[in-house]
């Protein structure tokens, strides 16, 4: 969390030494928007929020990747997002692959129908 934090507070150091460029403020949103999701109570990202227009770059962001239905790519950057507004979190493939890496199916709930469906077979 922290390294996307640095990253994109490089890139918004640089946008504002040179003249926008639509591409790194794009980069740097998406990198803020993750990081938002990943760890939203960070102290580093809270101190980007504080600088004027970031927290205006990352709700930009945010409204054109949900307009996109592309949200979910920005997820895939970490082990796993959190909505604070859903009170959810949801763990990424690439979050499932390091805690167990042999058994992506560890961490699904199964369906009980399926599984009283196997229980009454067995008796």
């Amino acid at each position: 969390m922290n390294q996307l934090v640095a990253e994109a507070g490089r890139l918004l150091d640089d946008l504002d030494e040179e003249e926008p460029d639509a591409d790194a403020e794009w980069e740097a949103g998406e990198k803020l928007l993750a990081a938002q999701r990943g760890a939203p109570k960070n102290r580093r990202l809270m101190k980007l929020f504080n600088e004027t227009g970031v927290k205006q770059l990352v709700q930009r962001t945010e409204a054109e990747l949900m307009r996109e239905k592309r949200l979910q790519d920005v997820d895939e950057l970490l082990l796993f997002s959190m909505d604070e507004k859903g009170h959810t979190i949801q763990i990424s493939d690439r979050g499932l692959d390091v805690l167990n890496p042999g058994d992506t199916e560890a961490f699904v709930v199964p369906d009980r129908r399926r599984s009283s469906s196997r229980i009454s077979r067995r008796s």
